[in-house]
C-alpha cells in the first residue's frame, strides 16, 4: 500500500515525464504485479513519458520497449 500512495504523490502534480527507480523491489509477486500494472494503466492513459529502473530483468521485460543495460556507469547493451 505504501508503493500505491507513493506513486499517487508523485502523480498528484501531473508530470509528463516519471523515473521508477526500483519502484517494486521489497514487495511479493502478486502486489508487484499490481503495482506495475497501475503504472502501465497510469502511463496510457495520460501519455506519460516512464523509465523504469530495475535489477529485476523480469520486471523490464513486462514494462518496457526498450531496455538498455548500465555497467559502472557505462552503456553496456
Amino acid at each position: 500500500m505504501r508503493q500505491r500512495a507513493i506513486i499517487a504523490l508523485a502523480l498528484a502534480s501531473n508530470p509528463q515525464f516519471l523515473i521508477a527507480d526500483e519502484s517494486t523491489s521489497e514487495l511479493d509477486s502478486v502486489n508487484q504485479r499490481l503495482v506495475l500494472d497501475l503504472l502501465l494503466q497510469i502511463q496510457r492513459a495520460r501519455g506519460l513519458g516512464l523509465v523504469v529502473v530495475s535489477h529485476d530483468l523480469a520486471v523490464i521485460s513486462y514494462m518496457c520497449e526498450n531496455v538498455a543495460v548500465l555497467y559502472q556507469g557505462e552503456l553496456v547493451e
